[in-house]
């Protein structure tokens, strides 16, 4: 996206506002409103949700047509559990178990002797693969992140 910044993003009849304020949400939140009720559509009070992000929970108080949004430490969001406060081990194991579980469903092709090692390895490598590594690359750059990873090794080049 390179230097744009997203602070608004729908998808079907999904929308998330990203603000750095409670000020700059209520202004988003006004133009989202605005925009929806010119396209005959309503935003629904029960089905909001307020999260906010940083290293100690906050405390948030949105409100809604003069009911107040429900904060919650972490939800999901398309498949993705977001935490407010950067929960990376939940985040590792999740991924992990939904690889173990694809890698699970993939048994037949596992098995098939017919089936070369270079066809197995490349299945691995597109469809379980992606899915393992997909925390890494999304999750919050911290120190104690740093601290964790180690680098590759000798131990991990037999690995398709």
């Amino acid at each position: 996206m390179g230097d744009a910044e997203i602070k608004i993003v729908c998808y079907a009849d999904d929308a998330s506002l990203i603000a750095e304020s409670e000020d700059t949400y209520k202004g988003y939140y006004t133009y989202s409103t605005s925009t929806a009720q010119t396209l005959t559509m309503e935003i629904s009070p029960t089905k909001t949700k307020c999260l906010t992000t940083s290293k100690t929970p906050l405390r948030c108080k949105l409100e809604l047509d003069g009911g107040v949004i429900e904060q919650q430490m972490k939800f999901n969001y398309f498949g993705v559990e977001l935490s407010g406060f950067g929960d990376i081990e939940t985040d590792v194991r999740d991924q992990t178990t939904k690889a173990i579980r694809i890698a699970g469903c993939l048994n037949a092709i596992w098995c098939n002797k017919s089936m070369g090692t270079d066809t197995k390895s490349g299945i691995y490598k597109t469809v379980v693969r992606p899915v393992m590594t997909y925390t890494a690359d999304t999750r919050p750059e911290t120190k104690n992140r740093k601290n964790q990873e180690t680098p590759r090794g000798s131990r991990d080049e037999n690995i398709p």
